[in-house]
């Protein structure tokens, strides 16, 4: 998607509907410096081309650790190790929102469930 880490704004082009990642990677050469660079841009929604940041779309990503490594994945932070691959499978989640003039039976935190 668009956001990440508590709505900021990072991938204005990224759908959820594309079949695509859009992948940032930062650097790992950046200083921190030009971390805190890069952390203002971002935070000020203008990441642009940055030489730290490289972007990629892709649907499917492999990637290679050279040694175990605490990951973030959408919020949760994993210990990982080796080889992670990531793919998008299309209609593979399914989403259940209510639509416009639906009343819900059921809304928890905002999930509604619609009459059938």
């Amino acid at each position: 998607g668009r956001f990440f880490g508590g709505g900021l704004l990072i991938g204005r082009e990224a759908t959820l509907d594309d079949g695509l990642f859009d992948v940032y990677v930062v650097g790992a050469h950046l200083g921190p410096r030009e971390a805190l660079r890069l952390a203002a841009a971002m935070h000020r929604r203008e990441l642009g081309v940055h030489d730290g940041l490289a972007y990629y779309r892709t649907a499917r990503l492999t990637a290679v650790l050279s040694r175990p490594a605490d990951v973030n994945l959408d919020g949760e932070v994993q210990r990982m190790a080796h080889r992670l691959v990531f793919e998008v499978r299309p209609g593979a989640l399914r989403v259940f929102a209510r639509a416009a003039g639906v009343t819900a039976l059921w809304a928890p935190e905002g999930l509604a469930v619609e009459r059938s």
